[in-house]
């Protein structure tokens, strides 16, 4: 129950801030270590060695996101990678907050994207709304 409730707020507040026009990359990024930290259920010890090998993870996904926009990488290729990167930062992952805390990570963090896509689509079907656009 309690994890409901606190999930619940969570989502109040994520909608709060979305709410605002045009969330900044800091906003946005903010709500990101609330959902994660929430989701892993991180202690601050855990927290202080999980934050850095996160932020070096994030680093490299968005360095390989930037390879597959600027056509540097395939489709295929970027897969490949991201699998590489994920093998590769598992042992890091998992000496600073356990392996199952890794494996609880890669599923809140694929459940954050999920949450921005449907947000980012909501958006633009209350934009087409707005603008008085048929909407598929």
């Amino acid at each position: 129950m309690k994890k409901i409730f606190t999930y619940l707020i969570l989502l109040l507040v994520t909608h709060a801030a979305w709410a605002q026009p045009e969330p900044t990359d800091e906003k946005l990024e903010a709500l990101r270590i609330a959902f994660l930290t929430k989701q892993l259920d991180l202690n601050p010890e855990e927290a202080q060695r999980f934050w850095p090998v996160y932020n070096a993870y994030t680093g490299d996904v968005k360095r390989l996101n930037m390879d597959l926009r600027t056509g540097k990488l395939s489709q295929l290729e970027f897969e490949e990678k991201m699998l590489d990167l994920r093998k590769g930062f598992k042992p890091k992952f998992s000496k600073a907050v356990g392996e199952d805390k890794f494996e609880r990570f890669l599923k809140a963090d694929r459940e954050w994207r999920d949450l921005l896509r449907r947000e980012i689509e909501k958006r633009r079907q209350n934009m087409k709304q707005r603008r008085g656009l048929q909407v598929p």
